[in-house]
Order: C-alpha cells, then structure tokens, then sequence
C-alpha cells in the first residue's frame, strides 16, 4: 500500500486511525496525532456557576433545518438557511432518470460540499463577531 503524505504527517506520533470511503468511491486515511501544546496557550473557561447566575455573558445557540442557527439573545438575527438542493434538483433528476449514477453522486458530492463550506463560512463568522464583542466587553471593563 501507498500513501500520499500530503500533511507532512511522517514528522508526527500516528495514533488510531481508520480508512474511510466517500460516496464517490475515493478512499481516505484518518488518523489522530498529538497536538503541540503551547506555552501560552491557557484558556479561561468561566466556570459552570457564573454562567447559570449569568455573571459572564452566554449565547445558546439552536441549529436545524428551516433557520441554519438561531440565538438565544433576541438582538441577533437567526441566520437563514441555504437551500442547495433547491438550485440542483432539475439537475439532479435529469441525471437520475436515465440512471447516470456517477453524474448524481457527482451532484449530490456538490451540494453537500456546498453546504459544508457555507455553514463554515457562517461559523466562523458567528465566532469573528462574538470574539470582537467579547474583546470590547473586556475593553470596557477596565
């Protein structure tokens, strides 16, 4: 067997691991290594009392289907959630009927990449947002 070390993980510690096949057919090599601990690197987690009194600010956050994230604080708008399939689906059942399996999968692999990529776009959004409004809390804290 033959591998391509793309990550360069022949300079790390390989731990479990697993093959996995996508829907496509290509095959994939997961694997866990140890994470380099920084010096720096202390988080202050607020304990479980602060939040329940609600001394530190929280955010709940809800996923599902019909709004992709919706918030707790009602200041926030829910963020709506895109519909992929919706542009795909004359596409999708073209290909279906004739039975071109490798064109559906092919499709379906686009709308699910889709989706992985807009809901990580949301999220790191979400988190760019909330880390700036937490810096400024600690601004006008001091």
């Amino acid at each position: 067997m033959s591998l391509w070390d793309s990550y360069g993980l022949g300079n790390f510690e390989l731990r479990a691991g697993n093959f996995s096949e996508d829907s496509r057919g290509r095959w994939y090599l997961n694997v866990c290594v140890p994470r380099a601990q920084r010096g720096g690197d202390q988080r202050n987690k607020p304990s479980v009392g602060s939040i329940l009194d609600r001394s530190v600010p929280s955010l709940g956050i809800d996923l599902g289907l019909s709004t992709f994230a919706a918030f707790s604080d009602e200041a926030m708008p829910p963020i709506e959630a895109e519909r992929f399939y919706r542009d795909l689906e004359p596409v999708l059942s073209r290909a279906q009927r004739p039975r071109h399996r490798n064109r559906s999968r092919a499709i379906h692999a686009v709308t699910s990449m889709q989706l992985t990529i807009s809901s990580r776009r949301d999220i790191a959004a979400l988190l760019k947002e909330s880390s700036s409004l937490e810096g400024e809390e600690d601004v006008n804290r001091a």
